[in-house]
């Protein structure tokens, strides 16, 4: 796709729900004693709110759910299913560090204009990332051919348990896209 087709789109990309029920499989909601303990749970690219919901619903955890969107209509609708949206720019949110245990993280593939060089995949990683708590799990969607070293070397000082896994099929074809599971290290 062309950069003029992606900006047309705003960036917005869903993830796929196939690919979300999937991602699923691999994570277990926070477990303490007998019971499933509630967490909370953040998208900051929360588009229509489809994949967080999906994804919680699946890994069947109770959680509190929280997004952040750009686009005020897709907003609108996150809101539907997620609840707690904030309609606004992931840079202008503050949010306590450490404050949730799953960031979903689907962020747009495109080059950063406010740091010459560097991604908005980079960038939402890096930042979003203060809001994961330590034993939190990072499920970050990117083409394989964005992992820069900057990504590798952020994602190995301070994720533990990294797995990545390639979208299966026609999915991997469209984009290259991969999924990267991590649990977040108490220090980096």
């Amino acid at each position: 796709m062309s950069r003029l087709a992606n900006k047309a789109k705003a960036g917005f990309f869903p993830s796929p729900e196939e690919i979300v029920k999937i991602v699923a499989t691999h994570i277990a909601p926070p477990y303490h004693g007998a019971y499933h303990a509630a967490y909370r749970a953040l998208d900051p690219c929360a588009g229509e709110g489809t994949a967080l919901a999906l994804a919680v619903w699946e890994i069947r955890g109770e959680s509190n759910l929280f997004g952040i969107e750009l686009d005020q209509d897709r907003a609108r609708e996150a809101a539907k299913k997620i609840w707690n949206v904030l309609a606004a720019s992931y840079e202008t949110v503050r949010a306590s560090k450490e404050s949730f245990g799953l960031l979903y993280l689907n962020p747009p593939y495109d080059a950063d204009t406010t740091q010459p060089g560097r991604r908005l995949e980079y960038a939402f990683l890096k930042r979003t990332s203060e809001w994961l708590a330590p034993g939190g799990v990072l499920v970050y969607l990117i083409p394989d051919y964005r992992i820069s070293r900057s990504i590798a070397a952020f994602l190995a000082a301070r994720f533990e348990r990294v797995s990545v896994m390639r979208f299966p099929g026609s999915h991997y074809n469209a984009f290259r896209q991969v999924t990267i599971l991590a649990v977040k290290r108490e220090t980096p």
